[in-house]
């Protein structure tokens, strides 16, 4: 398995500004962020950055964990719930989807 993870950190140490990571990063963060995205086999969030960041959309399947049993993306085709710890999680879209996994995820769903 190979696992990415993208977490973007503002100069101040913050993750977002108004509310999600746009306010943070800039042109080459978004592109540098696009294609490590484009060559995961699966994007694996949690049910925050779910609800706040532009996942409606997304180019491989995106697995969200949260102990929710509300989908916050059941407008993508392409979104998964799954009510599982990170780990769990990890072995899962392992198993269903691919190995390369791309985690853009917030710093507590990172720690784990």
């Amino acid at each position: 398995m190979t696992v990415t993870v993208t977490l973007v950190v503002g100069a101040d140490g913050s993750t977002s500004k108004n509310g999600n990571s746009a306010g943070v990063s800039n042109k080459a963060d978004r592109t540098a962020f696009l294609a490590r995205r484009r060559t995961a086999d699966c994007i694996l969030i949690g049910g925050t950055t779910a609800r706040v960041e532009p996942y409606h959309r997304t180019p491989v399947p995106v697995v969200v964990i949260s102990r929710s049993l509300i989908n916050p993306l059941a407008d993508n085709r392409l979104a998964h719930c799954w009510n599982l710890s990170p780990e769990k999680a990890l072995e899962r879209a392992e198993k269903t989807f691919g190995p390369n996994i791309h985690v853009e995820a917030g710093i507590s769903i990172v720690k784990e």
